[in-house]
């Protein structure tokens, strides 16, 4: 869409970065939302994947000098007219793995959203992490809490029992996200380097992104609050958005993962029932969705 067809080049080098400069000058001040800073963050992140896209190339390519020779040639598109005479078996479009790209983008992504929500928390605008609740949202909420509770003690003991909550919850989404990781290090044993594998590896990576935050949660840092119980507030909200944030990855996990066992249940049903011709083609077979085969004469 954005260079010629083929490999990553030098021209989607200069897309992304036209990309990152137009969202930075026209990145204005206020206060984004949990959703805005999502939609931020990863546009930015395709910015960034645009950005790097020529020199992961260069890492992956199984031909380096060819590659820069046709990137540095006056003629920009010399890589896709040679794929145009190519027949399509022998075509390779790009030799960068479809599953760093998918990373570098949802790493970027997460990268970007903790700055976006740092650099608000800085300029006193929003606390990071929270919800999307305004400034002056939170002063009424603090007004409620002292209105329901005026006993300092009493409010220091709700807020507390809030975290405590938290810290349940965060547990046992911890222990969830444990037994999933798991199970998948045990079928990830029996799955050659295919699709079926890159696909279990996303969701390993999910859960794993999961427990990250969820590290967040449930750590430990020891202060004396405020007499207004204001920071409580703030560090609640803080950890809640963090748990849910937590709840959502592991909740995609678990899709990911059903739609995966799905397809491999629907080969196997399909194996078993002889209605796959030949085992070592096709999508059921060890090279593409399926597990690896005991003494196996597929090549």
């Amino acid at each position: 869409m954005f260079s010629p067809p083929g490999p990553w080049s030098i021209p989607g080098t200069f897309v992304g970065v036209t990309f990152l400069l137009v969202i930075v000058a026209y990145d204005r001040a206020g206060w984004r939302t949990h959703l805005q800073s999502a939609a931020f963050s990863t546009v930015v992140a395709f910015s960034i994947v645009l950005t790097i896209g020529f020199p992961l190339e260069l890492v992956f390519s199984r031909d380096r000098a060819y590659l820069l020779a046709s990137a540095l040639s006056e003629n920009p598109y010399a890589i896709a007219e040679r794929l145009l005479r190519e027949p399509a078996q022998a075509q390779s479009f790009s030799d960068v793995p479809p599953v760093v790209l998918a990373a570098v983008w949802i790493v970027a992504a997460l990268v970007v959203y903790r700055l976006d929500r740092r650099r608000f928390a800085i300029a006193g605008r929003q606390d990071i992490m929270t919800d999307t609740k305004s400034p002056q949202e939170h002063h009424q909420e603090d007004d409620a809490l002292v209105v329901a509770y005026p006993d300092p003690l009493k409010r220091f003991e709700f807020l507390y029992g809030n975290l405590s909550i938290l810290d349940t919850k965060a547990s046992s989404l911890m222990g969830f996200n444990a037994i999933g990781l798991a199970a998948l290090a045990v079928w990830l044993e029996y799955v050659p380097p295919n699709f079926l594998h890159a696909s279990l590896d996303i969701v390993f990576l999910l859960f794993l992104g999961s427990s990250a935050v969820c590290f967040y949660v449930v750590q430990v840092v020891w202060r004396v609050p405020s007499t207004e119980g204001n920071e409580l507030r703030v560090v609640r909200d803080q950890r809640t958005s963090l748990y849910r944030i937590s709840w959502w990855v592991s909740l995609s996990a678990v899709f990911v993962f059903v739609l995966v066992s799905l397809g491999h249940t629907a080969c196997t049903v399909a194996r078993a029932f002889g209605s796959v011709s030949d085992p070592c083609s096709g999508f059921c077979s060890e090279k593409v969705w399926g597990n690896r085969e005991s003494g196996s004469a597929c090549k």
